[in-house]
């Protein structure tokens, strides 16, 4: 189970010639992965019970925006998409990035607790600088 076969095809001459490369288990490593792993499952499923009773609870929040209108949000349900659509539709469609806490923010995460929250667009700093660095990625790594 524990035994990995990598072929490589290497290509030469327009023939190809593949290698096959057998990696066998050392007996104290699988004496560390018996070990290891029944651990680590633990303590993800442990960790991932936890964040859903978080997720499930829609405690309500409150938004503070940047002219000190505060709006009020359901916990780990409203975005900050939710908001800018609240305030208005143009605000919701122009925008980028949002920034929560001085953190920047996915406009489609949940927000998780009260919050400052400020929206930008591509006419702020913040947003056209959010958007050239995403557009650059795109191009480095096509999909």
């Amino acid at each position: 189970m524990l035994c990995r076969y990598a072929i490589h095809n290497l290509r030469r001459n327009r023939f190809f010639y593949s290698t096959v490369t057998v990696i066998v288990p050392h007996p104290k490593d699988v004496e560390y992965l018996n070990a290891t792993i029944p651990k680590r499952i633990k303590m993800f499923e442990s960790i991932q019970a936890e964040q859903k009773t978080q997720r499930l609870s829609l405690d309500p929040i409150k938004v503070t925006l940047p002219d000190g209108t505060v709006k009020d949000a359901a916990k780990w349900q409203t975005t900050p998409f939710d908001v800018a659509k609240e305030i208005s539709k143009n605000l919701a469609n122009n925008a980028l990035i949002a920034k929560v806490n001085g953190v920047l923010w996915d406009m489609a995460r949940p927000l998780e607790q009260d919050c400052e929250l400020r929206i930008y667009k591509f006419e702020d700093d913040e947003g056209r600088y959010t958007f050239w660095h995403s557009r650059s990625i795109q191009i480095y790594y096509p999909s």
